[in-house]
């Protein structure tokens, strides 16, 4: 496993990136605002002819500047490729030009230490995993709302309309994989690199990401009808997806993850409690328990990483989930 000097950048890098990032998103949700007002419209106004799809739209649209923010920050000030922030998993190739030192981590003695200056190294993307986390999820969450559906079909409002709804499936299929793909990017990806380089100790980043996700959520209409203890799902949520991630070396399925529980959630129901209201296949007015939130996340995530274990075997489990940087890429 190689792992590039060039990419142990500073904290304060991270810091400052960061900033870019959710300057650029929030000037990119009001851009878009005013924008629409420049043009003689506004959200109210657009509502009767879209319904919540304008507003879904226009939640999404700032995550399309974030991640052009993203895009920059890596290229600009940490100088390197953006598949970094996906994979730690590295290919090398010796090539003429372009090239950089690599940090093997290893002995002098080792013979896979002696790797010459005109190695060159990229992340080694697994693309598929993307899709078949998203089916895996997909199909585990769909398959737990049919069970509810059936057992108490009296929470379940039909909702469906055709044109509102397939303005709703185009804005989900072009805008949660960038929405849910960019908070990976971001806590998963980026940030946990960030907070390896303040404290060398892989459960800091795991820790630290979680609760800056889960502070994220607070100002959700969620938290005012559950109370703060519904800020625990997402980070519970945030745990599994950094084990996850650090297990396997990659983001790959914590992005597929993310996108299809964002996506099917969307499509399938929209309760009245949600921070969007969609015009998805059914409604509800159903207020769970909060046990209830726990337990759903508990089965589904669970099979979820059963079956992922199952799949990869990861192994040394102990070194990349408590150890150090050097510790992982070490083995």
């Amino acid at each position: 496993m190689y792992r590039p000097k060039r990419y142990a950048d500073p904290f304060n890098r991270y810091i400052i990136g960061s900033a870019i990032i959710v300057i650029l998103t929030f000037a990119g949700g009001f851009g878009f605002i005013f924008f629409g007002a420049f043009l003689g419209y506004d959200l109210i106004s657009w509502h009767p002819l879209l319904g919540h799809n304008v507003v879904l739209f226009a939640t999404l649209i700032p995550f399309a500047f974030g991640l052009i923010g993203l895009i920059a920050v890596i290229k600009f000030i940490h100088k390197r490729g953006f598949g970094t922030l996906i994979a730690n998993r590295y290919k090398q190739s010796f090539v003429n030009g372009n090239t950089f030192p690599v940090n093997t981590n290893r002995t002098s003695n080792d013979k896979e230490s002696s790797v010459t200056s005109t190695t060159k190294v990229r992340p080694k993307i697994d693309y598929s995993k993307i899709w078949f986390s998203f089916f895996l999820a997909a199909g585990l969450i769909i398959l737990f709302y049919l069970i509810e559906l059936l057992i108490r079909p009296q929470l379940f409002d039909w909702n469906f309309q055709t044109t509102p709804f397939l303005f709703l499936i185009l804005i989900a299929i072009l805008f949660i994989p960038i929405q849910a793909g960019l908070e990976e990017l971001i806590f998963r990806g980026y940030l946990m690199q960030g907070f390896e380089r303040l404290l060398n100790k892989r459960w800091f980043p795991l820790i630290m990401t979680s609760l800056i996700f889960a502070g994220l959520h607070l100002p959700n209409p969620e938290i005012q009808t559950f109370g703060y203890g519904f800020i625990g799902t997402y980070f519970f949520f945030g745990i599994i997806a950094g084990i996850i991630s650090y297990l396997d070396d990659g983001i790959e399925l914590v992005m597929g993850l993310h996108i299809a529980n964002n996506m099917i959630t969307l499509l399938f129901i929209s309760p009245n409690w949600a921070v969007i209201q969609t015009d998805a296949l059914y409604a509800s007015d159903y207020q769970p328990k909060l046990i209830e939130f726990y337990l759903n996340m508990l089965l589904i995530y669970g099979i979820y990483f059963l079956v992922l274990v199952r799949k990869y075997r990861w192994k040394n489990w102990k070194t990349r989930l408590l150890g150090t940087t050097k510790d992982v890429f070490s083995k």
